[in-house]
């Protein structure tokens, strides 16, 4: 298999069973996450998304996305 950050994906899920874009970010350098998300749905493998709220530093509302493999 060739090394890709694709790869790098797949197999994080295959471990870890979720990924956010800031693990994605500082283990991959990997800043589109969502993109690779995308195809690899597209590939057939099951990925749920769940939108975890947050405070930002300013105390605003607002959230991440967690995706979680659920198999293929």
């Amino acid at each position: 298999m060739e090394k890709s950050k694709t790869n790098d994906v797949i197999m994080h899920l295959l471990r870890k069973g979720t990924i956010t874009q800031m693990e994605a970010a500082k283990k991959y350098n990997l800043y589109r996450l969502s993109s690779v998300i995308y195809e690899l749905r597209g590939r057939g493998m099951k990925i749920t998304t769940e939108m975890i709220p947050f405070k930002s530093k300013y105390g605003t509302n607002s959230s991440y996305a967690k995706y979680r493999y659920l198999g293929e």
